[in-house]
């Protein structure tokens, strides 16, 4: 047999073959271990957050908002409702478009939607941070519910949860003070994201909803589900439990409120009724006002857009930003600066013949008086003579300081939002945007509150509060204060008088004021506001208009003899083209006093101002 022999040379090429091979197994082996010390150790962290994002999803928990009610913690202005709602989870809908389309369609057809509906609500906006589940309807009954837990299979990244809804209930009467929530958009969402609020947040619009919007709110929880390969959900907690909102108690006197909704009717104005004392406001409307409710639901889309074009402009806050000439309300402010500055008195007297004239321009009075007035009478009567007449000794110039003095051309302060700060011209402002100057026959229209001198309804309430405080303004507000959720304690209240302004205008001077005031009630173009109880002091104002009839304004205050000051209210009325203020919006207040002193209805006062007013011919 023979034998195989191997040569010194093979022999050493053998070794080297079997040297490199093992070199590169060892190579891989360490490349392997390499890579899985990287994938472990290095990078371990990142994969294992990715694979649990994948596995578990965090979803915010939706706070109820804090209700509201009226100041005596009694009744609800707006309440929550419990409603379930079907979300859509962006990252569980599947990537094919095929399955996508099919998803669609067939959620569509199970909540009474178009496709193109479901794909805008799902849709994602440039300025959304990322991706949060949206909510495709709201209100959806528990039968549809079951239908999708019963073939989650067919419903990919859909869920379901309970949401509370905002009911309005005096939605109408309250609309402007309220206001309404909505989804927050692009603009909020810059300007609020780094205060924890999403894409997808509920926040309030307008309103009270706005301004308190971080006591209503809550904060948010976080559901943790875990969901499968087939973003099936699993298993579901609540990682952390959501802080609801806090109930918030307003100034509001729900039945004063009623009673200005009642008897302004379908009127358009504004009525605003306060506690001079104090700055609450009892009651503020803008007639006419909206269904809130239409705003958080969005399924009555053809009656937002009919509200949106309604040519009474129900969106639009005449109480705050409505702005009017003042009328014959401006001569207390005339009266004032003429005492104050030491150029009219109580013995000045001025014939009114109906009317007087400038150069070669006659300009009217309201009424041929056939009299001689003082300054108490001109006030009593709302004599334009007198005022003309006076106008011209007292200078344009202080009468606009005193404007200013008392509130006009500037913000009330007001814890609402949209305020506007009307109009107190100035000579240069009148230069530019008249392109002439200033001239007596605008003093004359400025002395009565015509021309360019434009005021708010809330500057009117706030103007007739400093009268009665002799001189001392509040900022009103409406936030009396917040409640715990669990026992209803006071756990915030108001911080309390807060002055807007002071005046430097004598004692004397508001005494003759007010007591001219009290006449104008009495015997005055304001009677069909007075009351066989209390005394009321107040002023009517009929402000002329370009187009259609003249708008109706009444201000007041009482009991005008009140020994403590917290038992006096304050109330302005305009009526937009309503007409004379004596007849029109004088009884309104009427209505308002008499409900809030003597607990008499609406009907009870208006019979007895139509029995009397026939003898009455006075109604500026």
């Amino acid at each position: 047999m023979q034998q195989l022999s191997i040569r010194p040379g093979q022999k050493r090429n053998f070794r080297q073959r079997v040297t490199a091979l093992f070199s590169i197994c060892l190579f891989v082996i360490l490349m392997l271990l390499f890579r899985t010390a990287y994938l472990q150790i290095i990078k371990g962290e990142l994969y294992f957050s990715r694979s649990e994002r994948n596995r578990i999803r965090l979803t915010p928990i939706v706070p109820h908002r804090g209700e509201v009610y009226d100041r005596d913690f009694k009744k609800k202005l707006i309440i929550n409702r419990k409603s379930l709602c079907v979300t859509l989870d962006p990252v569980g809908i599947p990537k094919d478009k095929e399955l996508k389309a099919q998803l669609f369609a067939r959620l569509a057809a199970l909540l009474s939607m178009t496709t193109q509906q479901v794909e805008n609500r799902l849709k994602k906006r440039s300025w959304e941070g990322g991706f949060c589940p949206r909510v495709i309807k709201e209100n959806v009954d528990y039968r549809t519910i079951t239908r999708i837990a019963e073939s989650l299979d067919l419903y990919p990244g859909v869920f379901w949860e309970n949401r509370a809804i905002r009911i309005y209930t005096m939605t109408n009467t309250l609309s402007h003070l309220l206001g309404y929530t909505g989804y927050i958009d692009s603009r909020e969402y810059r300007r609020l994201r780094r205060k924890g609020y999403r894409s997808g947040s509920l926040i309030g619009k307008t309103g009270i909803e706005r301004i308190y919007d971080r006591i209503l709110r809550g904060k948010e929880g976080i559901y943790e589900r875990e969901v499968n390969a087939r973003n099936q959900v699993t298993h579901q907690f609540e990682r952390l439990l959501p802080v609801h909102g806090r109930p918030l108690v307003l100034t509001i006197d729900s039945r004063i409120q009623q009673i200005a909704q009642q008897t302004m009717g379908v009127k358009r104005g504004a009525v605003v009724v306060s506690k001079p004392a104090t700055g609450e406001i009892l009651a503020l409307l803008s007639n006419p006002g909206y269904d809130a409710n239409l705003f958080y639901n969005r399924i009555d889309m053809d009656a937002l857009i009919r509200i949106q074009k309604d040519p009474a402009k129900p969106l639009f806050n005449r109480a705050l930003q409505g702005c009017y000439p003042a009328s014959s309300i401006f001569k207390l402010i005339t009266s004032i600066a003429g005492l104050e500055e030491g150029r009219a008195n109580l013995s000045m007297r001025y014939y009114c013949s109906g009317g007087h004239m400038l150069g070669n321009r006659f300009f009217k009075c309201w009424k041929n008086h056939a009299s001689t007035f003082n300054m108490l009478d001109a006030i009593q009567h709302s004599c334009d003579v007198y005022f003309y007449r006076a106008s011209l000794s007292i200078k344009p110039q202080n009468l606009f300081r005193y404007a200013r003095m008392f509130g006009f051309g500037k913000k009330t302060g007001i814890d609402l939002p949209g305020e506007s700060r009307g109009l107190v011209p100035t000579f240069s402002w009148f230069k530019k945007n008249k392109s002439r100057d200033w001239s007596d026959g605008d003093t004359f229209n400025f002395s009565i509150g015509q021309g360019d001198l434009l005021v708010t309804p809330i500057q009117v309430n706030l103007m007739t509060a400093a009268i009665c405080n002799g001189g001392v303004a509040y900022r009103p507000y409406v936030k009396k204060e917040v409640r715990s959720l669990r026992y209803g304690r006071v756990v915030e209240s108001n911080p309390g008088k807060r002055v807007v302004f002071t005046t430097p205008v004598s004692r004397r001077t508001f005494d003759l004021v007010r007591k001219a005031m009290v006449r104008v009630v009495a015997r005055g173009t304001g009677f069909a506001a007075s009351s066989p109880v209390i005394v009321v002091a107040g002023k009517t104002g009929t402000a002329e208009t370009m187009v259609g009839e003249d708008h109706a304004w009444f201000t007041c205050f009482a009991p005008a003899n009140a020994a403590n000051p917290e038992d006096v209210i304050a109330v302005t009325v305009l009526v937009e083209h309503g007409g004379g203020g004596g007849a029109v919006a004088a009884p309104i207040a009427a209505c308002i006093i008499r409900a809030h002193f003597e607990n008499k209805t609406v009907n009870e006062t208006m019979q007895r101002i139509w029995n009397m007013y026939g003898n009455k011919e006075e109604d500026e």
